[in-house]
């Protein structure tokens, strides 16, 4: 998500700090996810990292199998990125870190500073303690030099164990909570702001891009920042 020995141990001294100390608290439009549809190029340069997506990796009765979508290694940018892979199924954590491994590697084939790497995954939220479990062997077996994200259902704050949620927040290198479904903001939102208070973890929210950061979330003293959906048609804050 480069060849030269000095930029690749300023990769890995990058993922450490960013496992070891809090983000910086960022409520401008500094990362987004880069969707199906929207080539990195169409970003505005003041968002500085973006998380591309690459495929889903869905599980089948004949086995695991990979299928790519979204924007494919190219140059043209130098910002930061974060190959994002989604989940569908049940998948294998040596099959899960292969294929981030691999996004990763290609970009940064392509001279692409690649930090780190995210998982997308709508886990039901009585079974996110196994995904917990999941994203803990993911971490443990994934290249050091790469952080890991994974995304949050805002449902989960309030639908799961506060145990699971925190097996989560601490297996994981960074969880970003989605304030948003499909192109709208979460019904009742004021119901997610009220069970990021309770969270004991460091987070970020996902917003959309015309939506702003709330006054009770970035007040949080455990609020690391946003991620923003860019959607055609709609400019980033």
């Amino acid at each position: 998500m480069i060849l030269a020995s000095m930029l690749t141990m300023a990769l890995a001294c990058a993922a450490a700090q960013a496992r070891s100390s809090p983000a910086p608290r960022a409520d401008s439009c500094e990362a987004a996810w880069v969707w199906a549809g929207i080539p990195p190029g169409a970003i505005p340069q003041s968002v500085r990292t973006l998380y591309v997506y690459q495929g889903e990796l869905v599980a089948h009765a004949d086995g695991v199998h990979f299928t790519r979508g979204g924007p494919w290694p190219s140059a043209g940018d130098s910002r930061a990125l974060i190959p994002v892979v989604r989940l569908r199924g049940e998948v294998e954590a040596h099959e899960c870190v292969r294929v981030l491994e691999s996004a990763a590697n290609a970009w940064r084939s392509r001279g692409r500073t690649v930090p780190g790497v995210q998982l997308d995954y709508d886990a039901p939220s009585r079974r996110l303690g196994e995904y917990a479990r999941f994203v803990r062997e993911v971490r443990s077996n994934l290249d050091p030099a790469l952080a890991l994200s994974v995304t949050g259902l805002a449902d989960w704050l309030v639908a799961a164990r506060p145990e699971a949620l925190d097996a989560l927040a601490v297996a994981a290198d960074d969880v970003v909570f989605q304030l948003y479904h499909s192109h709208h903001p979460v019904p009742r939102l004021g119901l997610y702001h009220a069970a990021l208070a309770r969270f004991r973890q460091p987070f970020r929210v996902g917003l959309l891009a015309g939506m702003s950061v709330p006054a009770a979330v970035r007040s949080n003293p455990r609020y690391r920042g946003s991620l923003r959906f860019i959607q055609m048609g709609v400019p980033a804050p």
